[in-house]
């Protein structure tokens, strides 16, 4: 199953800048994820429990390299602290699902918008 470990760099309320993830096995080498051309998504569920994120992944250079890529919308994140995410993989027949293991978001609070 695929691992992922703790994605920095979010702040609340930003959004548009692509984010890329690698998909790892236990090893920490990257697993072709290629043959998951299906509707592939990252949920992300804040420590609240109530606030949840789902954004649709791309296959970066096809998912040979394990990595994919997506971005926040405005008002995607609107949270700071501490958000739990999970990759969520479809082969094109939609008929295999990969889910990844579970894996940390922590966002950092924006100074310049007050909540």
């Amino acid at each position: 199953m695929p691992v992922l470990n703790v994605l920095e760099g979010v702040v609340q309320y930003e959004f548009g800048e692509t984010i890329t993830l690698t998909m790892v096995d236990n090893s920490g080498v990257a697993v072709d994820i290629s043959s998951y051309t299906g509707t592939d998504e990252v949920t992300f569920r804040h420590k609240d429990g109530q606030t949840v994120v789902t954004r649709t992944l791309s296959l970066v250079g096809g998912g040979t390299t394990g990595q994919v890529s997506f971005s926040f919308a405005a008002g995607n994140i609107i949270k700071s602290g501490e958000w739990r995410g999970q990759v969520k993989l479809r082969n094109g027949a939609e008929t295999i699902i990969t889910y990844s293991k579970t894996f940390v978001m922590n966002v950092a609070p924006n100074i310049w918008v007050s909540t």
